[in-house]
């Protein structure tokens, strides 16, 4: 990577950006650009990550690193060469979410979401009149009792 004193050079503008997309894409043929990390210091390159053919990882297991001075391709990652527990580890937000089938596995997650909480919604409701029932058939007194603390 060239040398800079900032976490960007000067004359970095859209136009860079876009040349800096298009050598992304160049390295990792069909790569959809979804987010682009900048550089936090003058050290760091610009990322950007996005989706490829890889399953059940998230957006950020395909990446790209780029010399934002240069604009020159420093380094690339793909989610298909993750290592088991990596890759394991990009399943979670496409498993917890449900997005990695569409609108169809969106919408079982939903009600089988809808379903968790009516059990537990009801769940309450049943220990709730399980214990005023106890209460109740505690807080009942008969005559007998007062007379005989009296």
């Amino acid at each position: 990577m060239a040398d800079r004193n900032a976490a960007l050079p000067q004359q970095f503008d859209g136009a860079a950006i876009d040349l800096a997309l298009q050598n992304a894409r160049s390295e990792l043929a069909g790569l959809e650009p979804g987010r682009i990390l900048f550089p936090g210091n003058a050290s760091a390159p610009l990322t950007i990550q996005g989706e490829m053919s890889a399953v059940l990882v998230r957006p950020r297991a395909n990446g790209v690193h780029i010399d934002p001075a240069s604009l020159a391709v420093v380094g690339s990652y793909r989610g298909e060469d993750l290592d088991f527990h990596t890759r394991i580890s990009e399943a979670s937000d496409p498993l917890h979410f449900g997005y990695f089938g569409g609108i169809g596995t969106k919408l079982l997650w939903f009600v089988l979401g809808l379903m968790m909480t009516a059990m537990s919604i009801t769940g309450v409701m049943i220990n709730t009149a399980r214990l005023r029932r106890s209460w109740l058939a505690a807080a009942t007194f008969s005559p007998a009792d007062f007379r005989r603390n009296a």
